[in-house]
């Protein structure tokens, strides 16, 4: 997995000849160097700072600040106008003035000097911008108040509370695009890598910022409060502590993470914990900041947005000023859609881009009325009471911004999406389960993707972002129960629960075995068994080879195969070989000049031959071995004969215990693919049909394999128990000659007998013949013969021939 921050803009950037969009020439003086500017005299543009000499260490970088201030004028303003106003509205108010409604009641926004703005083209904007980055210069090593001029242009920089917020990373989610949606150009704009661990910090430190411009003008503000549901409450204590400000919360009770909970706590704010929704308290601290002199924090307050619009600045940046083609971001209160719509289309106003990206809007289905609203056509909204939900930063029924939120997507053709909470759940966990750590309000815009990619309406192609809001550490309690599978009605498909085992090593290494058993493993596991059985000798009476017949289960969804392999563990003996079975005059087979087994049924399967292996490696044994009693001393005696026979018979009977054993392996091992079979299905076959489809066909092959094994054994054990002792095994002379004389093919006394790849004497000649006339498998087996090959076996023609001159 690959991940990327791109904030670095690339000193390219600031070559004009790249930016197409250039409105006419920027100031040559202005060009490579950011600017401070003050409302000290009456001059009408900004004057470059002088060149800064080494800061004394006994200064802060806040002293440096007012010790290289600039004395040009500020052209840059902004005011409170009514939200969405007509050209011909003549309301506006001072940021100064402490005013949250319009006189009819309405929205307020925030309006900046356009035309001073558009002064200056978009090169020298995006050059001042780039400038900044990565500098520790105050304020502008914020990623907000880098953006100083399009945000509170007209606050001394002494009156700032910053944590230098923002420049956030924007991850390529390489993996998770490629796996779950095959997509190769997905990123996440993590702002909950942020000083309070979320968004609301570009926010805060702008409304704070301007609090503590109000205090030291003497405003009457004795603090500041919100109602909040956990990340506005840690954002605004967190500033306030750093400002000395008191600070006042409002939280739902038993309805925020503890993890949030516990952060105005630590910053010193004053919390009080409310039995109601977050819409109850803030209908409470709406009323309670219109009776006492408490600045209100919420997103009412357009102050905020103008910090959380800098993520979409920070964006265009990050693509070296390129814009996405989508942009997906978790809905509550809906200040934040607006916010980024605002951000983009600034830089478009203003000739840093030429277009903007269009913009998805994603809501828990517990908290969806501006879902709801976009569903039925923007006909009329109706608030709801929001049901419980895991995104509980948006469990929100009655949203602020409504009106802001509705503008913003009908301004730039967007959409809005739902989740459920399984839904978001799952996508939270596909996403950490990818190297990321998400909050579960990015679950529910991850979810928001995923639907839009399968109606098609996402591209695999389209530069997608999607914004994640606030850090996974402040939900690790929802992440607990999903992968303890404790939600209720809740499948948690995606969980990793912890394995428990013993402290020992055998139970380690079977835990590890089941886990590592992917196609891996098994590549390994045969390596190793193609070494062991390199060194096997198969000239011992009874060949005992090591078998483990086993399963695995990949770790990842999709790759969960049924596999054979075949092992160093369970002792298995396949069957003694009867006396007219016999091998090459040098007593053993060389593996890799072994035929290759395979039924007429199983032609289709891949991997048969290693499956066999063991069957086949035993059986030449017993052939090795019977070759070396007939090369004995006494092989030409009857008695020889009869003697091996039974001595073959029972060592047969020992190792008929075994055989049943693995017989019952078998059975078992058939019994374990059913059961997990249900269990892979449920996995795989909502998301991943290709994976699916694949397992179903590697498990079919499993299943037959296994089941070919179960019938040669049985095979093997009624071939072994049919054979009776030839009359040639008796002291007295018979006139008929034994079974193992005579031909299989022409059933007459061989006079040219040699053995030939499945381990059986023919009649050279005919042998010959049969394959000559198209039969490519064994006259006794139906398995495949590999190669032609026939070694005269020397003991046993010398048998024949005896028997022959005595009844001719």
């Amino acid at each position: 997995m690959a991940s990327s921050s791109l904030f670095n803009a690339s000193l390219s950037s600031l070559n004009p000849n790249q930016h197409p969009i250039r409105r006419h020439p920027s100031p040559s003086l202005l060009r490579h160097r950011p600017v401070a500017v003050s409302c000290a005299d009456n001059n009408t543009t900004p004057i470059e700072t002088s060149v800064k000499p080494p800061r004394r260490t006994e200064n802060t970088i806040r002293d440096d600040a007012r010790l290289h201030r600039s004395t040009a004028v500020n052209p840059f303003s902004a005011r409170y106008v009514p939200f969405n106003a007509p050209p011909n509205s003549a309301e506006h108010y001072s940021l100064d003035e402490i005013v949250y409604r319009s006189r009819s009641g309405g929205l307020l926004d925030v309006e900046h000097d356009m035309d001073a703005l558009k002064h200056f083209d978009g090169a020298y904007w995006r050059d001042l911008f780039d400038s900044r980055v990565g500098k520790s210069t105050w304020p502008y090593g914020s990623g907000v108040w880098s953006k100083k001029e399009w945000v509170l242009p007209e606050i001394d920089d002494d009156d700032i509370v910053s944590a230098f917020e923002g420049n956030s990373n924007l991850f390529w989610a390489e993996r998770f695009g490629k796996q779950f949606l095959e997509m190769n150009d997905l990123w996440v704009k993590h702002c909950g890598i942020s000083h309070t661990g979320s968004f609301k910090d570009l926010g805060m430190t702008v409304l704070v910022s301007q609090v503590n411009r109000l205090r030291k003008m003497n405003r009457p503000v004795v603090g500041v409060g919100c109602a909040s549901t956990g990340d506005t409450s840690a954002a605004l204590s967190a500033y306030c502590a750093a400002a000395g400000i008191p600070s006042i919360v409002f939280l739902p009770a038993n309805k925020i993470s503890m993890a949030q909970l516990v952060q105005p706590i630590a910053n010193g704010a004053f919390v009080l914990s409310i039995d109601t929704d977050f819409d109850g308290c803030m209908k409470l601290i709406r009323e309670v900041t219109s009776e006492l002199p408490i600045y209100l924090a919420n997103s009412l307050n357009s102050l905020r947005l103008e910090g959380q619009k800098t993520a979409a600045i920070e964006i265009l940046q990050q693509f070296d000023w390129q814009p996405p083609e989508w942009v997906i971001v978790p809905g509550g209160n809906l200040g934040n859609i607006y916010a980024f719509y605002k951000g983009f289309k600034m830089c478009q106003e203003l000739g840093l881009v030429d277009r903007i990206p269009r913009l998805v809007c994603a809501q828990a289905a517990n908290a969806n009325p501006l879902y709801l609203h976009y569903k039925s056509g923007w006909k009329d909204f109706k608030p709801m009471t929001a049901s419980t939900t895991f995104a509980s930063a948006i469990q929100i029924g009655d949203p602020v911004s409504i009106d802001r939120a509705v503008y913003a997507l009908k301004q730039c053709d967007g959409i809005v999406e739902e989740a459920t909470e399984e839904e978001l759940m799952d996508a939270m966990a596909q996403a950490d389960s990818t190297g990321m750590f998400i909050c579960p309000h990015t679950g529910v815009a991850l979810t928001a993707l995923f639907k839009l990619r399968k109606q098609g309406v996402i591209a695999p192609t389209d530069r997608t972002v999607v914004v994640s809001t606030a850090h996974g550490l402040k939900f690790t309690q929802s992440k607990v129960d999903y992968h303890s599978k404790a939600i209720p009605d809740m499948a948690c498909r995606f969980s990793n629960p912890p394995v428990e085992v013993k402290a020992d090593f055998g139970a380690v290494m079977d835990v590890l075995k089941s886990y590592l058993g992917s196609q891996k493993l098994s590549k390994w596991a045969r390596t190793k068994r193609d070494r062991c059985y390199s060194g096997v000798r198969t000239d011992e009476f009874i060949l005992e080879q090591d078998v483990d017949i086993s399963y695995s289960l990949a770790n990842n969804v999709g790759e969960g195969i049924v596999e054979l392999i075949y092992e160093n563990n369970i002792k298995k003996l396949i069957m003694g070989a009867a006396a007219d079975s016999h091998n090459s005059e040098e007593g053993r087979f060389d593996r890799r000049g072994s035929p290759h087994p395979s039924s007429e049924s199983l032609t289709s399967l891949q991997g048969l031959d290693s499956a066999l292996v063991p069957y086949e490696e035993a059986v030449r044994g017993e052939h090795d071995n019977v070759s070396h009693a007939l090369s004995s001393p006494e092989d030409q005696s009857a008695r020889g004969f009869e003697t091996m026979y039974y001595e073959q018979q029972r060592r047969g009977l020992e190792i008929e215990e075994r055989r049943i054993k693995a017989e019952e392996d078998l059975r078992a091992e058939i019994e374990n693919m059913k059961g997990i079979q249900k269990e892979l299905e449920e996995q795989l076959y909502i998301d991943c049909p290709r994976q699916f489809e694949m397992f179903q066909k590697e498990r079919d092959e499993a299943m037959k394999t296994t089941v070919e094994l179960l019938r040669l054994l049985n095979l093997d054990n009624s071939e072994s128990a049919s054979h009776s002792p030839p009359s040639s095994f008796q002291r007295s002379v018979s006139n008929e000659p034994p079974p193992y004389f005579l031909c299989p093919i022409t059933q007459e006394v061989m006079r040219e007998p040699s053995v030939a790849a499945d381990g059986h004497t023919y009649e050279a000649e005919a042998l010959r013949e049969w394959l000559d006339n198209g039969h490519d498998t064994s006259p006794m087996t139906n398995l495949k013969l590999a190669h032609r090959n026939l070694v005269p076996n020397h003991p046993l023609r010398s048998a024949i021939h005896e028997w022959l001159q005595g009844h001719s």
